[in-house]
């Protein structure tokens, strides 16, 4: 088996329904690889993957017999994305307990950096993820042209429309964690409860993880890493 690495909507969801299957058919899943490429979009995902799936080194030789079609269907396993659009057309998470899960020393690197921008153990934060075209134009995977990505703008959204939520929640006392690794412009607001993280320079892969699996709720333009049926609890 295999994933596309080069969008973390489409890479979180996808493990997280093969993870699915693996537990309602264990009679086949002790003997499946999985080849990763050097490219992804996040280390921290990837990290998680192969604490999960059986990655060898040597599955590589089996990415490139894919690609050139060299490797017999019956052997492949595609990734939701290729087979049913990264949907869960099947409701194979609602089916299933089998989770990804953080490591204690990822637990507590994730709440250090919270707890120093002033928030406290328990204290409810939700994250704010606004799609816009900055990504897959600035991005070292993609690099793509205005032109090449324009069939995806009907999809963004202004950040400024969701300024009056993100301080309404911070008034009740809820943190607001705006999210995104590469975006377009900053979401303008000063209020102390709301963390610009997509411009924060301490921003890290671990934290676009974390933020996601243990948020109160999410408000997202759909992006894939909403679905966080897919993480558990802390993992020693």
């Amino acid at each position: 088996g295999y994933f596309t690495q080069e969008r973390i909507g489409h890479f979180a969801i996808d493990v997280g329904l093969t993870l699915a299957e693996s537990e309602l058919q264990s009679e086949n899943s002790n003997s499946d690889w999985y080849c990763l490429s050097r490219e992804t979009c996040n280390l921290q995902w990837t990290k998680m993957v192969k604490r999960n799936f059986r990655v060898p080194f040597w599955a590589v030789v089996f990415q490139q017999l894919i690609k050139l079609n060299l490797l017999e269907e019956k052997y492949v396993n595609h990734p939701a994305r290729i087979v049913q659009g990264s949907r869960d057309i099947h409701g194979l998470l609602s089916k299933t307990s089998k989770q990804m899960s953080f490591l204690q020393e990822e637990e507590n690197e994730a709440k250090a950096w919270l707890r120093k921008h002033g928030w406290k153990d328990g204290v409810p934060f939700v994250c704010l993820l606004v799609r816009d075209s900055a990504y897959l134009i600035r991005d070292p995977i993609h690099k793509w042209t205005k032109e090449r990505s324009y069939y995806h703008t009907y999809r963004d959204s202004d950040i400024l429309t969701y300024v009056q939520a993100a301080e309404y929640l911070a008034e009740q006392g809820i943190w607001v964690l705006r999210m995104g690794k590469i975006a377009e412009e900053p979401i303008p607001s000063q209020h102390p409860k709301i963390i610009d993280s997509a411009f924060h320079p301490e921003n890290n892969d671990l934290l676009d993880v974390w933020l996601f699996a243990n948020c109160d709720f999410c408000i997202s333009t759909g992006t894939g890493l909403e679905k966080e049926d897919i993480f558990s609890q802390t993992s020693n």
